[in-house]
């Protein structure tokens, strides 16, 4: 019986593969067939069919991508030694990298004491021993690497030809549209957000600004793009769950500027695949594939050329200046939301604050001349303060403490490894028994995990220190104890963000974790 008596099935199925429903199914057909087949060999094997069977699945995700949350929540669940086994359909099925695959069979799971079972490559970790099983598995795994290579190429090649005969080939349709259900390749008109791009369209051409715009979309409840086809479709994800949805600026600019409401089909703007390195690579238009008359317009091209000219961004004269180099170092951020924070009228305020009335972000304005004097007088005193502290010298040294604590850790983990892979090599060439293995490893994973804790603490107590009593860090609050005017440039040194709230409450952030006594006003 395994450790833990458990066992993890792993399913994987990438878009390429498919018949994945998209909101019809639940689960593709390849998910329940792997399913099937698992089960089977689990119920056919005797020490597995008595240990407690959990599953993982990513459904519609790709083998050359290892970020994927079935897979990540099966680590981790490794991590916490709740899994003894692991077992697949084939080795595609882990990835199709062939070093990253490698790495997981010869190197993650044994440390981890995981069995791996691979059901149609015949392959079980428990009964292979010396090179000529690891030879065999490394040229599985090339092959699995390049095959999903020229697969990448055939899909964009096949991809390109559907483009050029006007097929609509994203995963999702445009906002305003829904793909046809007797043809997923063709857009049909979603009357209920259509009616909102319209809107946008026709208040941009009478003049209303592109700020005027998002304010009444907030003010009035209309669902943002994303919110809208989460409610349409489930199986819809979209990163950031934790902030607040609002329309914006650069959402109402992409519909504007999107050729997809005069019934084009664009494709070829971007590229990001396997044979670019994974890199998002954006064309020229003379490259774009356009198709024009494919599925009803939403607007006119005449509304659409008016409605872009009305609400071009201004660009700004900046002859003369020197550019190079240039960053945009942000201080004042929004204590509700988090962005950053821009000047208007004299005052500081949340850039979200005009997008709705009803919104936390418009209670985050302060005068400006009293906001940036209140920084000052409070940043000046506890910079005084921290160069006046008489026990510098102790930090020091106490950094020093840390720093050797910490290197000696890395070389016990270092060596305990390397003896580790040592006795594991022995194992698999046959010179000690599992049993052997086992009670030679155990104590040194109990001591990997506890070198693991002690490294957490020194390298958070050397953070926490960071900057303090060293020379770097008295020039720092130096040069912030004598400044006489704000200077965003010099407090940059020291603090790493300064959240407006509104009212007078304000909370200074310093960097390094708080180190130079940083806090509220």
């Amino acid at each position: 019986m395994v450790k833990a008596d458990v066992v993890a099935k792993y399913i994987r199925l990438s878009d390429e593969d498919v018949d994945t429903g998209r909101g019809v199914k639940q689960e593709s057909d390849s998910v329940v067939s792997q399913r099937r087949l698992l089960d089977g060999f689990i119920d056919g094997d005797a020490g597995l069919r008595k240990c407690r069977i959990i599953e993982f699945c990513d459904d519609g995700f790709s083998g050359t991508d290892f970020r994927r949350p079935g897979f990540a929540d099966m680590m981790e669940a490794v991590k916490r030694g709740e899994v003894g086994c692991i077992i697949v359909k084939d080795f595609s099925r882990l990835g199709r990298d062939y070093i990253e695959v490698g790495s997981y069979l010869e190197q993650i799971f044994p440390l981890m004491e995981v069995r791996c079972i691979s059901v149609n490559d015949h392959y079980d970790s428990e009964g292979v021993l010396g090179t000529a099983g690891g030879l065999n598995v490394a040229f599985k795994n090339l092959i699995n690497m390049l095959y999903s290579r020229d697969l990448s190429k055939k899909i964009r090649s096949a991809q390109m030809a559907r483009a050029r005969k006007g097929e609509y080939l994203g995963g999702f349709a445009r906002y305003g549209y829904e793909k046809s259900p007797e043809d997923k390749h063709r857009l049909v008109v979603d009357l209920e957000a259509a009616e909102v791009v319209r809107k946008i369209f026709t208040m941009a051409a009478e003049g209303v600004t592109v700020s005027g715009i998002v304010r009444y979309l907030n003010d009035n409840g209309v669902l943002t793009c994303v919110e809208y086809k989460q409610r349409k479709n489930s199986r819809y994800q979209h990163p950031g769950g934790g902030v607040k949805k609002l329309w914006g600026t650069q959402s109402v600019r992409s519909i504007l500027s999107d050729e997809t409401y005069i019934g084009k089909v664009v494709w070829n703007r971007s590229e990001k695949s396997i044979t670019t390195g994974k890199r998002m690579l954006w064309h020229d238009r003379s490259d774009w594939v356009v198709v024009d008359g494919r599925h009803e317009p939403l607007v006119s091209e005449e509304l659409f050329a008016l409605a872009n000219e009305r609400t071009k961004p201004k660009k700004r004269d900046r002859s003369g200046v020197d550019m190079s180099g240039f960053k945009r170092e942000v201080l004042f951020v929004c204590g509700y939301c988090g962005r950053s924070m821009v000047k208007k009228n004299h005052k500081y305020c949340c850039r979200y604050r005009t997008c709705g009335t009803d919104t936390e972000c418009r209670r985050a304005v302060e005068d400006m001349e009293k906001l940036e004097g209140s920084v000052m007088e409070y940043v000046r005193k506890t910079a005084e303060v921290m160069l006046g502290n008489s026990g510098r010298k102790d930090v020091g040294a106490e950094r020093e403490t840390l720093g050797k604590k910490l290197d000696a850790l890395r070389k016990e983990k270092e060596r305990l490894s390397a003896e580790k892979m040592f006795l594991y090599d022995k194992y698999r060439s046959g010179g000690m028994t599992r049993e052997q293995f086992k009670a030679r490893t155990g104590s040194m994973g109990v001591r990997v995990e506890e070198i693991g804790k002690e490294m957490g603490e020194a390298e958070d107590g050397i953070e926490r220190l960071k900057g303090c009593g060293s020379q770097e860090g008295e020039a720092v609050l130096e040069g912030i104890a004598a400044l006489r005017e704000f200077d965003k440039g010099v407090l940059r040194k020291g603090i790493e963000r300064i959240r407006v709230f509104g009212e007078g409450r304000i909370e200074v952030v310093w960097k390094g974790g708080d180190v130079f006594g940083g806090g509220d006003l």
